[in-house]
């Protein structure tokens, strides 16, 4: 369907858009749109080799001068909350993975201590020593009269508080006074309403007002001088007459009574003045008497006064005034400080702290378990008198649960709260009697180091230390309970809830028990539990509550923790139907839960060791750490102590369709930690026992199930795994029937409790990788010797192996989980495996850098060498495919062992590796890198470049880390190396390599000594053009991806500024600075406005630099100067002036041709360049008058960019053009104001005493240019007023086009031009500006004019003397005029204008 007329018409643009499009696309695409010519930098190295005598004499040498401890290398030693350090010896350690961990967790802080880093912020972040946060308040006289027209009877209020009297008096006019008339009536008395008040100085006056409403005082009568009050009936009927020392006043009154009651009070106060002036001392105002016949001044009339203010005015002089204004006075940007942070988002965040690395914990609880109490008691004596108890002992436990996650979050806390009575009733034989039996004899060196701690202060405890890391209304607290072994469950609930309350009841069960725990008291059997939530609901406070109410008893189907979940859900849920189900016991268990205070003495970590503080002998009871257990999915951090333990649970075992072993009923199963399956092997004491227990056992059974061939069990077993781990490391499961009825034969011998009905291992072990996560396994009918070789699938050709019967017919029957809590040990088969490959290259490196060509082959196996040699290739292949797979790790596993695995992965680029490998650690890093932040854990990125990173040199290739990043990194970028993907992540972390480089250079030259060598031979050739070439590679992927990828292009553009500005410490600076050229001239004028941003930030942070001063060589004066023409470069922006000073030059340069564009624009320059001189402000080591007129010098020329730029900073609208012709063009009101033809006029050649000289556009004079052009470059200069986001068309200025509008006529031009051509040789400019930089009446907004004028008044305020004569000596006469104009400006725009027009401002 076609399109409607209406609706074509309306798409179509009319004349006047099309115009304005024509126009702002000529201009853009002028030739005149030139960038700021490239200037190279100095030599800085040469110069400053040349003139070092010059630049060390200087009385200033500290600010010219780089400081030889700019930085330090430093140790820091590792500090560790526990007494001593976690790590165990690691000499015969085998692996590499293993090793690297340890040596991580034990290696001191290697911190690179920049000592002048506070200095190379904003000024923001400087030492705020000498920075008031708040300003003094301040009243000002405009405030108050204001505060007294809107609220005047505030004022009113205020004025009764000190006035003492008021009335209506009349008064007599001054002229007829002083001519002496006697009879003047009360008709030509002047009415007034008077008030008498008292004064801060307790002097009194007395001030009249036209009526009682008038608040502006006409008059004041000072009466400290009043010598009496006397009536003056010639002067009227109720008048009165003050007689002064100087002159007398008559008062006249309404009544006879106001007259007296006026004459009284006056009395009065002359009472109060005369007592007054007899308590002053005579000596104190003897001089101040005038001599008699001496005619009195003003200022000695003042100093007789008794008004202390009056006093002091007479006292002052001109320079009495001069030094009392500048006390106390604060500095410009001290004022100004304030308004800048108010109108601007700091760009120099303070970076967060960066701490150390330290174990993370969350909520942290103490819970103390206090009492466990059944209705089912014993009475037994106790001393001298009998005592209520249980009737058995009980085993309890205590852990958390996460029914939102379905999952166990922390390990089983053992603890015991029986009577000492109670808990005698299992001997000692008994129940240690596993122990008894596979004790060998001989010292067992496989139980961990417990040092000093004392067995018996470890065995009974009733307290831990839980920690939540995200709490939640959710987690329960869970305890269960279990008896010693005594037949069925519900046999044995019986007594327990039983209603009939009888003491004879609970003595008979007492009994009962005791002949079974003489039995029997090993093996225990489950009871009840009991659960309550941690939290409160909707506060998540602590839940201090200490009472379990609710006891349920266990039943034999729900024995499992998917089960307990279950039930918890229903509690949550308040399930009353599910619940019900339940069989509860009367009794309650009392806890005590209460937030960890600070300093807990006698604590210990989940492995034994004390925690600081921990006083010996302890003087409090044991607290446990109880180990938080982590999902998966939870954000982890880097390990940071030794940690190795593994937790078995054996989860169900499937007796009921066996037929080896038909009495296999109540089957116990004892788990063994060996390390060996010889016949002769006995289990390794490394399972921490249970209370009553020694720290390590060699055996741990779980819970016994009466009559259930196929039962489920929950049984936690803790073990420490040893350090080094090996192949024939496993865990042993042996399984017993155990007869729980008494044998008929007096004497109980063991053989009748314990019958062996099955073995089970489990290999820790498989292909250097630990076992872990949930596996089903195999039973065998006996355990013959070298079990561990057999292939319970099937036997193959050449198996070797004993022969084992297995039970139901080769089927797996024992169902176990393994959980891995281990610090140098990971269940990832791919990182074991990199370091497995990585682990080969050592042996060769170690070998050829430790000893000579010829005793490498006397020791080293020289067929091992050539094989080796031979399979470079092939080695190399298989170590790159390693480096690749290490992608499908997971980002939490390398988080936790970030530290070796960053470690090794850049150890490995400076070894003999190919490209391949290396770009493929390059890839990893970066994949690495990413998913981190990716986290929300930059931190630790950060915290591993302070102080983890060491750099490594290749022994035999001399390869360093700096390098081969800088040449990988490169190689990286480049588009057909790399997708895209890969780019962009290395754009947004490249601030991470480049650190790592920076590091690594610092540690380079002071580990070699190279620090001390001149800087132009610190580094080869070849690393400057590799960090060249990465520099021009990173700046042209910033420009390219900048609309794509804002946030990984400005990461990449913050990083490598600060990048360059550490570079400067280490390298040539010349090269550096050139590096500063390099980037600058990518960048095109009339770009977007992102890219302004980059590149203007990139300006602030390099010259944030700590050095900025001495890196811009300020002028080293003369004491007497004799020609100022020899400086003339140093107040323009002269190629001389950005030679030698060549940061702030390029920083001047850029702020000019920023002059010229959109406002946003401008803004970020002009805000840079005022953050700057607020820095140097700041900066205490420039803090003399001296330092700081140096430090102005290097922004001299900016005074010509104020004066170029004078009339924009003027609120006034610019005279307009009258041409019929330009007034149809603008009709639209698209441009505001236009130059005015006649008051432009443009030299043909440059004014060298022009002080706003644009030296980059000498050759760009008017005859070159057409006559559209000269018409579009005077259309330039007007201001748009229409714009929708409040900027004027900078841009326009200094581009003329080279194309014209149709609308135009070819004779308007004509006319113009040649009005132009002939002023051009008449008159010369006052700004030394050419046709491609017109006069500008774009007007700047006011924060801009007040940011230019307060960098104005800066230098002003700092510039010596001869150096401001020298530049006004250089001045125009107009130019001049200009620089009072200015001062005129400031005065304007910083005058105070009182709360009234600041909210109206607003």
């Amino acid at each position: 369907m076609s399109e409607r007329k209406f609706a074509q018409g309306l798409i179509r643009p009319g004349s006047a858009a099309l115009m304005r499009e024509t126009v702002s696309q000529a201009v853009r695409e002028s030739e005149v749109m030139t960038k700021p010519k490239q200037v190279e930098p100095l030599d800085y190295e040469t110069f400053v080799l040349k003139n070092r005598n010059v630049l060390e004499g200087d009385s200033d040498r500290d600010m010219l001068v780089f400081p030889n401890d700019d930085i330090q290398l430093k140790k820091m030693p590792r500090r560790f909350r526990t007494t001593k350090s976690t790590v165990p010896p690691s000499d015969n350690v085998s692996g590499l993975f293993v090793r690297e961990c340890l040596k991580s967790y034990s290696s001191n802080w290697s911190v690179l201590h920049w000592k002048y880093e506070p200095y190379s912020g904003s000024y923001a972040q400087l030492p705020r020593s000498d920075i008031p946060e708040e300003l003094i308040p301040q009243v000002y006289e405009v405030d108050i009269e204001h505060d007294a027209k809107e609220d005047e009877s505030a004022l009113k209020r205020t004025m009764s508080r000190t006035v003492t009297k008021a009335g209506y008096l009349y008064l007599t006019p001054d002229r007829q006074q002083e001519s002496g008339r006697i009879n003047i009536s009360v008709k030509s008395m002047k009415k007034r309403f008077f008030y008498l008040k008292q004064q801060v100085d307790t002097s009194y006056v007395l001030e009249y007002h036209k009526d009682d409403k008038k608040l502006e005082a006409k008059g004041i009568i000072y009466l400290d001088s009043l010598v009496d009050v006397v009536k003056n009936p010639k002067r009227g009927k109720f008048a009165f007459e003050l007689r002064m020392q100087e002159r007398a006043l008559t008062l006249s009154a309404d009544s006879e009574q106001d007259a007296d009651s006026w004459m009284t009070i006056l009395r009065r106060v002359l009472e109060v003045e005369r007592r007054v002036s007899t308590a002053v001392s005579y000596s104190s105002f003897e001089e101040n008497i005038p001599s008699a016949g001496r005619s009195e001044s003003l200022h000695e009339s003042l100093r007789q006064s008794r008004n202390p203010e009056l006093q002091k005015y007479a006292c002052e002089t001109e320079r009495s005034i001069r030094e009392a204004r500048q006390e106390g006075r604060q500095r410009l940007y001290k004022l100004y400080r304030h308004e800048m942070q108010k109108n601007e988002r700091l760009e120099d965040e303070e970076e967060p702290k960066v701490d150390f690395y330290g174990e993370r914990f969350g909520m942290r609880l103490l819970i103390k378990c206090e009492d466990l109490t059944f209705r089912l008691l014993v009475s037994l004596p106790h001393g001298d008198k009998h005592t209520v108890c249980q009737v058995e002992p009980y085993f309890t436990t205590l852990a958390l649960y996460d029914i939102r996650e379905e999952c166990k979050i922390s390990e089983d806390f053992h603890f015991d709260i029986n009577d000492p009575r109670v808990r005698d009733m299992i001997p000692k034989d008994i129940q240690m009697a596993p122990e008894m039996l596979n004790a060998n004899g001989k010292m067992d060196r496989s139980q961990p180091d417990i040092g000093s701690l004392d067995e018996e202060w470890l065995q009974f405890r009733n307290q831990a230390l839980f920690s939540v890391m995200r709490p939640h209304p959710e987690i329960y607290l869970v305890v269960r309970i279990e008896k010693v072994l005594h037949g069925s469950l519900t046999q044995s609930m019986e007594p327990y809830v039983n209603k009939n309350n009888d003491t004879r009841l609970g003595l008979k069960v007492h009994r009962q028990m005791s002949g079974v725990c003489q039995r029997l008291g090993h093996y225990r059997m489950p009871l009840a539990w009991a659960a309550r939530p941690l939290l409160k609901p909707f506060t998540q406070e602590i839940d201090t509550y200490s009472e379990f109410t609710t006891i349920y008893r266990q039943d034999q189907a729900t024995l499992t923790d998917a089960d307990l979940i279950k039930y918890l859900g229903y509690l949550k849920q308040k399930r009353v139907d599910k619940l019900s189900k339940l069989q509860s016991i009367p009794g309650s268990i009392q806890l005590t839960i209460e937030p960890l205070t600070p300093n807990l003495p006698n604590c210990l970590t989940p492995s034994l060791v004390p925690v600081r503080p921990f006083p010996e002998p302890p003087t409090n009871p044991v607290t446990y750490e109880v180990q938080e257990f982590l999902p998966e999915s939870t954000s982890s951090y880097p390990y940071t102590s030794y940690m190795n333990n593994l937790y078995v649970y054996p989860l169900h075992l499937k007796y009921d369709t066996q037929k080896s072993f038909t009495k296999a009923r109540n089957i116990a199963c004892v788990i063994e930690f060996r390390d060996s399956d010889s016949p002769d092997a006995t289990p390794l004491k490394c399972i921490y026992g249970r209370p009553g227990m020694p720290a390590f056992v060699r055996t741990a059974s779980a819970a016994v199930l009466h009559h259930c061939t196929a039962p489920p069990m929950y049984e936690e077993v803790k073990v420490a795994l040893p350090l080094q781990l090996h192949e024939r490391h496993h865990i042993l499961f042996r399984f017993y029937h155990v007869s729980c009825e008494s044998p008929k034969a007096s004497i109980k011998k063991r053989e009748n409790v314990e019958t062996a009905v099955g073995y089970a291992w489990i290999p820790i072990v498989k292909n250097g990788v630990v076992t872990v996560d949930e596996q089903n396994i195999f039973v065998a009918q006996d355990l013959p010797p070298g079990y561990l070789t057999s292939d319970p699938q099937g036997f193959g050709k050449g198996y070797a192996g004993p022969i084992i019967k297995w039970i139901d017919n080769t089927k797996a029957l024992l169902r176990v989980y393994l959980r891995l809590v281990s610090t140098v040990y990971t269940k990832d088969v791919h990182l074991q495996k990199f370091f497995a490959h990585c682990e080969k290259m050592d042996p060769a490196a170690e070998a050829i850098d430790n000893s000579e060509t010829c005793n490498v082959l006397k020791k080293a196996d020289l067929k091992t060498l050539v094989d080796r040699a031979v399979n470079t290739g092939e080695f190399q292949r298989q170590l790159a495919n390693c480096v690749k797979v290490l992608h499908a790790v997971e980002i939490g596993t390398f988080t936790k062992f970030l530290l070796p695995v960053l470690n090794q992965l850049f150890r490995l680029l400076a070894m003999d590796v190919n490209e391949d490998v290396a770009q493929n650690v390059i890839r990893l890093l970066i994949h690495v890198v990413h998913g981190i932040h990716a986290t929300g854990k930059a931190d630790i990125l950060h915290a591993y470049v302070k102080y983890v990173f060491i750099t490594t040199t290749g022994s035999i290739t001399g390869k360093t880390i700096h390098e081969e990043l800088a040449r990988n990194l490169t190689v990286a970028l480049r588009p057909a190396n790399a997708d895209l993907i890969l780019i962009n992540n290395l754009l947004g972390h490249s601030a991470f390599f480049f650190d790592i480089i920076i590091k690594s250079m610092a540690q380079h030259l002071m580990g070699s000594d190279r620090m001390k060598l001149p800087r132009t031979e610190r580094f080869p050739t070849d690393f400057q053009f590799r960090v060249q070439t990465l520099v021009q590679a990173i700046v042209q992927h910033i420009i390219s991806k900048y609309k794509e990828n804002g946030t990984e292009t400005h990461s990449a553009n913050v990083g490598l500024a600060n990048f360059i500005k550490r570079c400067f410490t280490f390298m040539d600076r010349n090269f550096v600075l050139k590096l500063v050229n390099l980037y600058m001239e990518k960048f095109s004028p009339g770009g977007s406005k992102v890219l302004y941003e980059y590149k203007f930030e990139f300006l602030r942070i390099v010259c944030a630099y700590e050095h900025y001063v001495a890196l811009n060589l300020p002028m080293v004066r003369p004491n007497a100067i004799r020609n100022i023409k020899e400086f003339y470069h140093e107040f323009t922006l002269s190629d001389d002036f950005r030679k030698h000073h060549f940061l702030s030059g390029l920083l001047l340069v850029e702020l000019k041709y920023a002059m010229r564009e959109y406002r946003d624009t401008r803004k970020l320059a002009i805000g840079v360049l005022r953050n700057q001189l607020a820095k140097h402000a700041f900066d205490d080591r420039y803090a003399s008058r001296r330092q700081q007129s140096k430090v102005v010098s290097l922004y001299l020329p900016f005074l010509g960019i104020v004066l170029e730029n004078v009339n924009r900073l003027i609120l006034q609208q610019p005279p307009q053009m009258t041409s019929s012709h330009s007034s149809a063009i603008f009709a639209n009101g698209d441009v505001s104001s236009v130059v005015d033809l006649s008051h432009i006029s443009m030299p043909s050649t440059p004014q060298r005493g022009s002080m706003v000289l644009d030296p980059m556009n000498r050759s760009s004079t008017l005859p070159n240019l057409g006559k559209e052009q000269v018409l579009l470059s005077h259309v330039g200069a007007g201001s748009l007023s229409n714009m929708t986001n409040a900027s004027s068309l900078s841009n326009v200025s200094d581009r003329s086009s080279a194309s014209s509008t149709s609308t135009l006529q070819e004779k308007d031009v004509g006319e113009m031009g040649d009005s132009l051509k002939n002023q051009i040789n008449h008159q010369r400019s006052p700004s030394g500006v050419q046709l491609s930089q017109v006069i500008r009446y774009d007007k700047l907004n006011r924060d801009e004019v007040r940011d230019l004028l307060i960098c104005f008044l800066y230098i002003l305020e700092n510039i010596s003397a001869e150096l401001l004569l020298g530049w006004w000596q250089n001045c125009t006469e107009t130019e001049l005029l200009n620089f009072f104009k200015l001062l005129e400006l400031c005065l304007e725009n910083f005058r105070y204008p009182g709360k009234k027009s600041l909210f109206m401002r607003q």
